[in-house]
């Protein structure tokens, strides 16, 4: 009669970090980007949101106030992301807009 035994075999839990590389759902022509009061100019929605980071707050509010929304209405009609249009319309600053923008962007490239 043949004794057959079993290897224990113990494995370790690695941490693996991965990297994602966000890419542009959406990258528009000269003819297509936003252009702001202070001159500068969109072509995507992480051009957009690295603007915020630095942006004036009275080129903010100029683009952002309660009648027009043009970063909305661009990011809506051109981009075509309804979701961080309405992102936009919420955000009371360009930082809150940065933020909101940043959070939307990574969850939609998961």
């Amino acid at each position: 009669m043949e004794t057959t035994t079993k290897k224990k075999v113990s494995v370790t839990k690695k941490t693996v970090t991965k990297t994602v590389k966000v890419k542009d759902p959406v990258t528009v022509t000269a003819e297509s980007a936003f252009w702001t009061v202070d001159g500068g100019v969109f072509h995507s929605l992480t051009e957009l949101i690295d603007g915020l980071k630095t942006m004036e707050r009275r080129v903010y509010q100029f683009h952002a106030d309660a009648d027009y929304q043009d970063f909305a209405v661009w990011t809506r009609d051109v981009l075509k992301d309804k979701t961080a249009a309405q992102l936009l319309k919420k955000a009371k600053s360009a930082k809150e807009a940065h933020i909101a923008l940043t959070k939307h962007l990574k969850s939609s490239s998961k």
